[in-house]
């Protein structure tokens, strides 16, 4: 399977644009979480949730490789790591994805109307975007690491443990729950 990039570096399959990409993946994750009965066509069925659970190991292989250049300048020290972390904010890879391309040049307006609901729905309320992606899209979303992650990790460390307020601080601006 080739590999065409396109604005911004956002990878997905010779042949395929990246929304091209995310409806598979939608469709993959649809028919894993439906409940169901046996069909006729479950060999095609399964067969087709192969080939799409392969191309999904792929992009996220692409999406680990395209930040881990990045995530291999994180700091060791404690405190370096919370104000690198920090700058991710402004500096990181999200700040370029290839989304704010497509509303800009592709998007219709009740899609740029529907996505600025969002980010104007999220300054007031505790639900993260992809909650609310999920929830109104029907779209799962799916993290490499989570903040949880991270702060696990922070419990586990004598170096990070004493930025753990600081993460959580974070969360409580930036993200949504409770800490466990």
């Amino acid at each position: 399977m080739g590999v065409s990039t396109e604005t911004r570096g956002a990878w997905a399959p010779k042949g395929r644009s990246p929304k091209q990409l995310h409806l598979e993946l939608n469709a993959l994750h649809r028919e894993r979480l439906s409940p169901g009965v046996p069909t006729d066509d479950w060999r095609e069925r399964l067969l087709l949730n192969a080939e799409r659970a392969l191309l999904e190991g792929r992009f996220l292989e692409e999406e680990r490789l395209r930040v881990a250049s990045r995530a291999r300048t994180a700091p060791r020290e404690a405190h370096a790591f919370a104000a690198w972390f920090d700058a991710l904010r402004e500096h990181g890879p999200g700040q370029f994805d290839p989304l704010f391309d497509y509303l800009a040049e592709e998007a219709t307006r009740e899609e740029v109307t529907w996505f600025l609901r969002q980010e104007v729905a999220g300054e007031g309320r505790r639900e993260s975007a992809t909650q609310a992606i999920a929830a109104e899209a029907g779209i799962p979303v799916v993290a490499v690491a989570t903040l949880g992650d991270l702060l696990a990790f922070a419990d586990q460390s004598a170096e990070l443990a004493d930025e753990r307020p600081r993460l959580q601080a974070y969360r409580a601006q930036y993200g949504v729950g409770d800490i466990h």
